[in-house]
């Protein structure tokens, strides 16, 4: 539970430090005192959003602390462990969730063993209190069924009453108490009786508890979280000394406090908040996460299907040109240089007359007559023959000389038959085909030289078309299979939503006749909508239906409730799925505006009973609520040195007496305000 609060420089606050007990705690104060100062300190340490604004003007920053027991805790401890906010020792210890805690015990005592005698002040311990560690293993606490039984009612462990010595006149003292159907979350102990003067306060009303809450661990494991937040704005967060995020504080803060503001009532009346209550009372969270897990797996995969599907769509106007464009390429059977190749065959066959030219004036001039090369040089033999005796160096020659012949007849036979070799293609065939190829690279956006490669290109591209079919195929049965699983699951959180709505409104119903409304009736009506698509949280809707009086039809909550209707029904529900989710401490910001009289005093009665089983801070400017807290705190402004400063004082039972008389009296105080206020204390 919250233990401690601190704080420095925020809003009109120099300075103020605070110290919590278990039970019922209310902040009351004149308007405009800052009685909200509580709620806004702790909205920082848990990671609320920083404004500048909330610096005292003149200073440079603000600082609040806030201290908790979170022994009891294992979730918390190892999210600490997780992100490396506990020392080693520390993280070693961190227990699982599950595990057997030791456990120091308080105890609530009825208005009738409150002493007369004068006892130590609100907040301070007595030393007669025991403080006996209760090391027994934990085990579930049954909870016999009843009709309006609270769905998923998470019921608190216990701690074992059979090893606890009768002799210490131990008083049985249920804490996971099940109020209409639901256990409030906290473990169910044997106490060793305290002496009235330990336990009660006479004068404040409030009950002395050891300072950590039912189900502490006795290592008495802390975790302190401070926030700076500067004049400029800039913000940190520490907790137990490491720096730590936003994200990091508002996870821890799950666990930690669950603050219900004023505006719950106008909240109620949104249908989408409505849904939202049903699931948390009856714990549906896992089941609505199964839904949206597959509705989210689905609407991927249908997704999937419909870019498929617009494939194929474009695909097809694109399919018949891509498979003409693959027909040509591949009649030109094409791949890397053939180009080049054909570029060469263009040349030689656009320059063939030339080309012939050529070769027959080389071969006329080797020997196309008898004045030709080879007639010359074979008229040097015989020439050549006659002088060789005379140096035989001659042989040598005649012998390149016929070499020489023998090269030029070689060349004379290459000529001839070049130019009298038929080609395979005509020219005509030839420059078609270029032209052919040129239109394709055009067409298709790309060099001559590259025009291979888009031949790959659409190949791949129609194979994939063409594969569109299986493949959208496939993805249908899957989708199938994806809907399917969807409205299964959507059916099983129907049926279960059906259930927890009757359970619901049935304790509603009880709980709001104890706030002045006897003749009042609720409702919750649910709606399947079977005929639309699959949407996330599934396919339920549903109102809430009330009558406030005898003779009257359920209609819709928006249309029939007043102001102060929807408070007191908000704050039921608030009670109920609070005590559901078992924050060990909870923030009731103004949640009573809009009653008064006694139904005020059922509303505090009604918190009052949630404080004997979770923390419970309640901001009010009701007298009747206030006289209901074990524990008062008075948020006062007044004039310091030119400057305004609001301080947080803890109430005796004289302090008491006078604040409640300026709640019912207003600014004029008299002895009858007074003995009304001492009345409303000791009710």
């Amino acid at each position: 539970m919250l233990e401690q609060l601190k704080l420095s420089n925020l809003a009109l606050s120099v300075q103020a430090e605070v110290d919590f007990t278990a039970g019922m705690i209310c902040i009351t104060g004149e308007t405009g005192a800052g009685k909200s100062l509580v709620v806004d300190a702790l909205g920082l340490v848990l990671g609320s959003k920083a404004d500048a604004n909330m610096v005292r003007q003149g200073q440079k920053q603000l600082e609040v602390s806030a201290r908790f027991s979170i022994g009891d805790m294992p979730q918390v401890q190892n999210t600490l462990a997780a992100y490396g906010f506990l020392d080693e020792e520390s993280a070693t210890e961190a227990l699982p969730a599950g595990s057997a805690v030791k456990t120091q015990p308080f105890a609530v005592l009825p208005s009738a063993a409150r002493p007369s005698s004068e006892q130590p002040s609100a907040g301070q311990l007595s030393a007669e209190q025991p403080s006996a560690e209760l090391s027994a293993p934990l085990k579930p606490v049954s909870v016999a069924a009843a009709a309006d039984t609270a769905p998923c009612a998470v019921v608190a462990e216990a701690v074992r009453a059979d090893e606890l010595s009768a002799a210490d006149g131990g008083a049985a003292i249920a804490c996971g108490v099940v109020a209409d159907g639901h256990a409030v979350g906290l473990p169910a102990v044997e106490l060793p009786a305290l002496s009235a003067a330990a336990a009660w306060d006479a004068g404040s009303g409030a009950a002395h508890r050891a300072p950590a809450r039912v189900g502490a661990c006795a290592a008495s494991s802390e975790l302190v979280v401070r926030r700076i937040v500067t004049a400029e704005g800039k913000s940190k967060a520490y907790v137990n000394g490491h720096m730590a995020t936003l994200t990091q504080l508002r996870q821890l803060s799950e666990h930690l406090i669950a603050i219900h503001g004023q505006h719950a009532s106008v909240k109620l009346m949104d249908q989408v908040h409505q849904l939202e209550i049903v699931d948390n009372y009856g714990n549906l969270k896992p089941l609505v996460h199964e839904v949206n897990a597959a509705y989210q797996r689905y609407s991927a995969l249908r997704l999937d299907l419909t870019h498929l599907s617009e494939q194929q769509k474009q695909g097809a106007q694109e399919y018949k040109q891509d498979r003409y464009n693959l027909e040509e390429l591949k009649r030109l059977d094409f791949h890397e240089g053939s180009f080049e190749e054909l570029d060469a065959l263009f040349d030689r066959v656009m320059n063939q007359s030339k080309f012939s030219f050529a070769l027959s004036s080389l071969n006329n001039l080797i020997e196309g007559g008898e004045h030709c090369v080879l007639s010359l040089l074979r008229s040097q033999f015989s020439t050549l023959e006659s002088v060789k005796s005379f140096d035989p160096s001659i042989n040598k020659i005649i012998e390149n000389l016929e070499s020489a012949v023998m090269l030029l007849e070689d060349v004379s036979a290459q000529a001839a038959d070049l130019n009298t070799q038929s080609l395979e293609f005509s020219p005509t065939e030839v420059e078609q085909k270029m032209s052919k190829v040129h239109e394709l690279a055009r067409r298709l956006t790309t060099s001559p030289q590259e025009l291979y490669l888009k031949t790959e290109q659409l190949q791949r591209k129609v194979d994939d078309f063409l594969g569109l079919k299986d493949r959208i195929n496939t993805l249908t049965q899957e989708v199938m299979a994806a809907r399917q699983a969807y409205e299964e699951c959507a059916q099983r959180l129907t049926g279960e939503r059906t259930r927890v709505a009757a359970q619901l409104a049935q304790a509603i119903s009880n709980k709001i006749k104890l706030l002045a409304l006897p003749d009042a009736r609720f409702d919750i009506v649910l709606r399947r909508d079977d005929e639309g698509k699959p949407k996330l949280n599934g396919r339920d809707e549903l109102c809430f239906m009330f009558s406030a009086n005898l003779g009257q039809d359920l209609r819709p909550l928006a249309a029939v409730a007043s102001g102060g209707e929807l408070s007191r029904l908000a704050l039921a529900i608030e009670v109920l799925t609070a005590s559901v989710k078992s924050t060990p401490t909870l923030i009731f910001d103004e949640v009573d505006t809009g009653i008064s009289g006694r139904t005020a005093s059922a509303v505090g009665a009604l918190l009052q009973e949630l404080g004997h089983y979770v923390q419970v801070i309640t901001v009010t400017h009701l007298p009747q609520v206030a006289a209901k807290a074990n524990t008062q705190l008075v948020v006062s402004k007044f004039n310091e040195n030119g400057t305004v400063n609001s301080t947080i004082t803890p109430l005796d039972d004289q302090g008491r007496i006078e604040e409640i008389s300026r709640m019912i009296g207003g600014t004029i105080i008299t002895e009858t305000t007074r003995k009304s206020a001492y009345e409303l204390l000791h009710d």
